[in-house]
């Protein structure tokens, strides 16, 4: 009944036979034994990947891919295997695993599930502010902005799945972080004696963060620079201004 993942010798033969009221389990010498359909293996591997034992999950997965590559399980050991990986933070690897997932089988019905745990991933790598000085705010953003869009393509390619809802909360979250950003640049701007580029960078927080607490603060900071630089004769800039070169820009800590 069992396929040993390493030849037993005859005197442990019998005592594998022990174990015949499951499907699956390990031998006296701890060494996995698989079943010999694909249903028995991946359900073993769903109960390590439950148990977190995330080593012998994996052995299982792997097993129903390479030994029953046409079975209907096959695809969905593959995913498996990502979260595996992704409940070890390995977000990388995941995110890896998710997208070769959708690449290999655009037609399996859980190509959404793989599309979210993406942006999941991504949004689950994003730096926190509970042990860094400075914050993240004042960090270079490439992985704010990389989990935004990966969210953006899971909403605009799923619209109607089951994690859209999840997703929109998520995407919140990281729009309130860039504009909280956007708004750290303006400030700095404006401390450092750049009026036009901060006016520019408030006026852009308020027109492209309408939906962040920081666009009442955006609006306010604006109409006062307008009004400073039309009092002291000079001519505000349109919104569609160039930003300002690197060399004025504020630094970004690594």
């Amino acid at each position: 009944m069992y396929v040993s993942a390493m030849k037993a010798f005859p005197v442990l033969a019998a005592a594998v036979l022990l174990f015949a009221c499951a499907d699956v389990s390990t031998n006296v010498a701890g060494e996995l034994t698989y079943a010999q359909d694909a249903k028995g293996n991946y359900a073993a591997g769903l109960k390590d990947l439950k148990d977190h034992d995330y080593t012998d999950a994996v052995a299982y997965f792997e097993y129903v891919r390479n030994k029953f590559p046409y079975s209907h399980f096959a695809p969905l050991a593959e995913l498996a295997i990502a979260d595996a990986n992704f409940e070890q933070e390995k977000y990388t690897e995941a995110s890896d695993g998710y997208k070769n997932f959708i690449k290999d089988h655009p037609t399996n019905p859980k190509v959404d599930y793989a599309g979210f745990r993406i942006a999941l991933a991504h949004y689950k790598d994003l730096p926190s502010d509970f042990f860094f000085i400075p914050p993240s705010y004042e960090k270079d953003q490439q992985q704010i902005v990389d989990t935004r869009d990966a969210l953006k393509d899971f909403l605009a390619n799923y619209p109607d799945s089951g994690y859209v809802k999840e997703a929109r909360k998520m995407m919140a979250e990281v729009r309130k972080r860039l504009a909280r950003h956007e708004l750290y640049v303006a400030r700095f701007y404006e401390n450092h004696g750049h009026p036009k580029a901060a006016l520019w960078r408030y006026q852009g927080l308020a027109r492209d963060y309408r939906d962040t607490p920081y666009a009442e603060e955006a609006d306010r900071r604006s109409a006062r620079l307008a009004a400073q630089l039309g009092r002291a004769g000079e001519r505000p800039p349109v919104e569609s201004q160039p930003s300002k070169p690197a060399s004025e820009a504020p630094p970004s800590s690594p």
